[in-house]
């Protein structure tokens, strides 16, 4: 899918899938987690509006809903902290989300050991200036579930989400668009190998070029 254009629109069937993986996996994940560690985190790196134009909830959302409304976490716990972290490059799609998930925090009340943070920038250097941070700190990156969720391949380095995924108790769910990057692998642009350069974290997409065959052109 093209990036849109506008601030809201429609949602893709697609896109539904991913969310019902999200909401499922996250419901498994965060009292898992919860049980041994005190302190959670959920970045999503390509948050959007937080709304599709047809009133559908976004990833962030959706998100916030799988704790809030999960069972176990109706029970108190002393030192329980859970920090949403939402990026948005788009600075209207950023202010949109601000609306949301403050209209979200009213009835009822997002507690206070709920922390939500929208962060208009780019996924990677945001993400890097992060874990640059801890690093000089002495720090690891808290129990971590990153939904990066960009359209197509650019300004998704591996190495940032390699970065993410040396922490312990780290995870990350890409959206792997295999259309798109073999549709654009051997266009012979020097900007799009350099995005799959950095989207594989290596050069050897390029060994599959030559491949004609669909299916072991995929299974490469």
């Amino acid at each position: 899918m093209a990036i849109p254009a506008t601030t809201h629109w429609p949602i893709q069937p697609h896109t539904q899938t991913k969310h019902l993986i999200l909401r499922r996996y996250l419901a498994a994940w965060l009292p898992i987690m919860a049980r041994y560690n005190g302190k959670l985190i959920f970045i999503d790196g390509f948050a959007g509006p937080g709304r599709y134009s047809g009133g559908e909830e976004g990833s962030p959302i959706i998100a916030l809903r799988s704790l809030l409304e999960h069972q176990y976490f109706r029970r108190p716990q002393q030192g329980r902290e859970v920090v949403f972290l939402f990026i948005e490059q788009d600075e209207a799609r950023a202010t949109a989300l601000r609306q949301e998930v403050g209209e979200f925090g009213k009835v009822p009340a997002i507690p206070g050991w709920v922390k939500t943070g929208v962060v208009h920038g780019e996924f990677a250097p945001i993400m890097t200036d992060l874990l640059d941070k801890l690093a000089r700190d002495g720090h690891q990156l808290a129990p971590t579930f990153a939904f990066i969720d960009p359209f197509g391949f650019a300004r998704v380095p591996m190495r940032v989400i390699a970065r993410i995924l040396a922490n312990p108790r780290c995870e990350c769910l890409l959206t792997f668009m295999y259309e798109p990057i073999n549709r654009f692998m051997s266009s012979g642009d020097t900007a799009v190998e350099a995005h799959l350069d950095e989207f594989f974290g290596t050069p050897q997409w390029r060994n599959v070029i030559g491949e004609r065959d669909p299916a072991k052109r995929r299974d490469s």
